[in-house]
């Protein structure tokens, strides 16, 4: 199969693919993926890729790589959901609804695919568990008067079994702090 990326626009053997349409070019000797990747055949096992710095982003003044070896392509689209219909509440029932949204602070197991690295720094062993770090925000007036805690997730971050860390939750003031999780991985 022939993947190429063209302005922004996937194309697999020639045949343009649905807008959101991409993929992932994965070396299937290392298991890593080949970012940035422009070309390339699962076939012949040639492809073309954007050089990358140290930290990850592509190299300015661009330059390209060839290589060849054994390389898979998966290919992804992103869903196009249907938007939910709008519910008119009375304040009593958006109250009620939003104070039995549970605290779901703790970790999110991952299906272990190729190219989904640790987040650990020098660690090239798939990730297993997805956590992420919150920051509160000033909270929120109910409808009924009454105010309610709000956060927002700044970042998740992706753990193999040996790095696991256990999320963050950082108050208004900056002090941040580790959240217990009720079973941690092993």
């Amino acid at each position: 199969m022939l993947a190429e990326a063209v302005c922004g626009r996937l194309y697999l053997d020639g045949v343009e693919q649905p807008v959101g349409s991409h993929g992932l070019l994965v070396d299937r000797a290392t298991g890593r993926k080949i970012p940035f990747a422009r070309k390339a055949n699962t076939d012949t096992g040639e492809w073309e890729a954007w050089a990358t710095d140290a930290g990850g982003e592509m190299e300015q003044p661009p330059r390209l790589l060839t290589g060849k070896g054994p390389i898979d392509f998966i290919l992804s689209r992103l869903p196009v959901l249907p938007r939910p219909k709008q519910r008119l509440l009375s304040p009593a029932e958006e109250a009620a609804e939003i104070r039995t949204i549970r605290l779901d602070y703790g970790y999110q197991e991952l299906l272990q695919v190729p190219g989904i690295l640790c987040d650990e720094p020098r660690c090239q062993a798939l990730a297993a568990y997805q956590t992420g770090s919150e920051q509160e925000i000033d909270p929120g007036v109910l409808p009924d008067g009454a105010t309610c805690e709000r956060a927002f997730t700044r970042k998740v971050q992706r753990w193999c079994p040996r790095h696991f860390r256990n999320p963050t939750f950082t108050n208004r003031r900056g002090v941040e702090s580790e959240v217990e999780v009720t079973v941690r991985p092993q």
